[in-house]
């Protein structure tokens, strides 16, 4: 009933769903990559799994290549909308 290790399995699971996300979205925007010049993926968090800042670090650390197609991915939490956490931003060349 108790998540011992302390985000473990709530971190897999974030992960798990910005990358699905990442991959619905991308889906959706693939037919008009050249529309803008960026493209961010902003995320709502409205499970408000308790994450702290350690842990979307820990999801931004574990992102898949695929999810690299973003100019930048954010979450931003339901308790506190003012606090977002930035999982990935790609480098300008």
């Amino acid at each position: 009933m108790s998540d011992y290790n302390q985000g473990g399995f709530v971190v897999a699971e974030a992960l798990k769903n910005v990358e699905l996300c990442s991959a619905e979205k991308w889906r959706k925007v693939i037919a008009c990559p050249h529309k803008f010049e960026q493209w961010w993926l902003v995320l709502h968090d409205v499970m408000g799994l308790g994450l702290v800042n350690e842990d979307w670090v820990s999801v931004s650390e574990h992102l898949s290549p695929s999810c690299h197609v973003w100019n930048r991915i954010a979450v931003v939490g339901s308790k506190d909308p003012l606090r977002g956490h930035v999982l990935y931003t790609r480098q300008p060349v």
